[in-house]
């Protein structure tokens, strides 16, 4: 059982990780700091760890 325990707790941390990207990426369009239009995935990844 300390397998499947592992395992659900490695899945929550990942769900965790997810959101919290969807939630920075949205509040930087709300924001204005992230452009509605032409985003690369460069300026994705500077959004989220800085420039």
């Amino acid at each position: 059982m300390r397998g499947f325990a592992r395992w659900w707790w490695s899945l929550g941390v990942v769900a965790a990780a997810l959101v919290f990207v969807s939630i920075e990426l949205m509040l930087g369009y709300w924001r204005g700091s992230l452009p509605y239009a032409e985003t690369t995935g460069p300026v994705y990844w500077a959004h989220l760890f800085g420039r």
